[in-house]
């Protein structure tokens, strides 16, 4: 199982809209500098052997949950499986935060989201991710830019 496997393919997708000539060269510029805070924070985590590298979800987001019913009792239930990964936990934190950050609907969420698993994460390490998860999402859409 691939280490945050949409991290590594936002990077795919930079380089190949980088080779294609798809971004101009102050964006580009600026990914690659993000890329480098981004890399870097994220091999000291790989590398840690405290920190858990459990099976994560990848794509967690509030458009991939289906509600069978209106009963609160009932669980929710996660579809799109091909984004799971390995990972820490934030990972699907963060992209829950981006998800409700990118929808006005949401304002008030992350805040609520971020309280609600204060206990289980770590404040530093989620925003690491929350930034490569924005980063993942700007690929996607400079890709569908491109096309």
């Amino acid at each position: 199982m691939p280490y945050l496997g949409g991290y590594a393919e936002a990077r795919r997708v930079f380089l190949h809209l980088w080779r294609t000539e798809a971004l101009d060269p102050a964006r580009a510029s600026d990914i690659v500098r993000r890329l480098a805070v981004l890399d870097q924070a994220l091999e000291k985590m790989r590398d840690d052997a405290a920190l858990a590298k459990v099976p994560i979800h990848g794509d967690a987001h509030l458009g991939n949950v289906l509600v069978p019913g209106e009963a609160a009792a009932e669980p929710v239930l996660w579809i799109d499986w091909d984004d799971v990964c390995r990972g820490p936990v934030e990972w699907d934190y963060a992209c829950l935060i981006v998800d409700m950050r990118e929808d006005a609907t949401r304002p008030d969420r992350e805040a609520a989201l971020r309280a609600c698993v204060a206990d289980e994460i770590d404040p530093v390490r989620l925003d690491v991710m929350i930034d490569a998860r924005a980063l993942q999402i700007e690929m996607w859409d400079a890709a569908l830019e491109s096309v």
